[in-house]
């Protein structure tokens, strides 16, 4: 993979929250 995991969150309409976090699977290579 890339590394790195995307969350999107809604939060309410038209809200969205978007993270991005390091994946442990591949530890971020």
């Amino acid at each position: 993979g890339s590394g790195m995991k995307v969350s999107i969150r809604q939060l309410g309409p038209g809200m969205i929250q978007q993270m991005q976090h390091m994946c442990p699977e591949c530890r971020g290579s």
